[in-house]
């Protein structure tokens, strides 16, 4: 259904499926029909297709995104029923400030994905078991918001983000304005197998006033600095920042099986000697050493 800029479509009350859903018009609320109004109607949107509705959705409305294709919703909603991604990708992508997915709950379900950036109004977002929810408007975005309007937020599936490092700046798209945040399920930070980051850099992915970390919480983070061995501190995770930590003992080991001609220096920054051996931590004089 395309729906031209300031046409309103209607229903009775009903649940209504549309395979797709484009222009620039809005899905309204309840018309009366023989001088009685309906219930509030639930809009079934999606299909195995990929489109863009840059449109409206509001009224006395639920909306459900159905089918395996990717959305991308462009417009606003201000409806009064609830939100779900039931299946397939819905996208938010909005600078724009104003709410998008209406004032009730959010739900992303067991196979949905809700991503982009944008401002959610909702009174409460829940990720069930199986769902994801996710900055950015594709998988590798550094940039962008997903603003939650000082709401709550409840992760029981995935929550993901991707991070790079450029002329000694941090990009990664955020999750912010968040009352409290209760990761219970996955936190995914994704990145290039080549980031170099110092130790000590700071990222911060979630602005909450409360974070919680359910016991069952798993962390799969991209590694900051492989060629150094540099690991996340996950110390400050309650407060919504990962900070890169040193590498296991203190110790600084190239990753690398090539025989390779190096010098050799003790932990003080003595040279040992420059023959041609594995990259590794060797023990000289009862302490560990790096080969360069």
């Amino acid at each position: 259904m395309d729906i031209a800029s300031g046409v309103i479509v209607q229903n009775t009350g009903k649940t209504y499926a549309i395979g797709q859903v484009t222009g620039q018009g809005t899905l309204g609320g309840v018309c009366t029909l023989g001088g009685s109004a309906g219930s509030a109607n639930q809009w079934q949107v999606g299909n195995e297709g990929n489109f863009t509705f840059e449109g409206t959705i509001t009224g006395s409305t639920s909306f459900v995104k159905l089918g395996t294709g990717k959305m991308t919703f462009k417009g606003s909603g201000d409806f009064t029923g609830t939100a779900k991604v039931s299946a397939g990708e819905l996208c938010l992508n909005s600078t724009a400030g104003i709410a998008m997915l209406g004032t009730s709950t959010v739900t992303v379900a067991n196979g949905g994905l809700l991503s982009g950036t944008g401002t959610l109004g909702n009174s409460t977002t829940t990720v069930i078991k199986g769902g994801t929810l996710r900055s950015g408007t594709t998988e590798t975005s550094t940039t962008g918001d997903l603003n939650f309007s000082g709401k709550n937020v409840t992760v029981n599936g995935t929550i993901q983000t991707y991070m790079t490092y450029a002329r000694n700046t941090v990009k990664c798209s955020v999750f912010s304005n968040i009352g409290t945040l209760k990761l219970n399920g996955t936190f995914v930070l994704g990145g290039s197998s080549s980031l170099a980051l110092p130790e000590g850099t700071e990222l911060q992915v979630f602005d909450a006033s409360t974070i919680t970390l359910g016991s069952n919480l798993v962390l799969n983070l991209c590694e900051p600095n492989a060629a150094l061995g540099l690991t996340w501190d996950t110390s400050r995770l309650t407060e919504g920042v990962l900070v890169v930590g040193p590498a296991p003992d203190g110790i600084m080991s190239l990753r690398s099986d090539e025989l390779r001609s190096a010098e050799i220096y003790t932990l003080g920054g003595v040279k040992v000697d420059g023959r041609p051996r594995y990259a590794g931590i060797y023990i000289v004089d009862g302490k560990k050493v790096l080969l360069k």
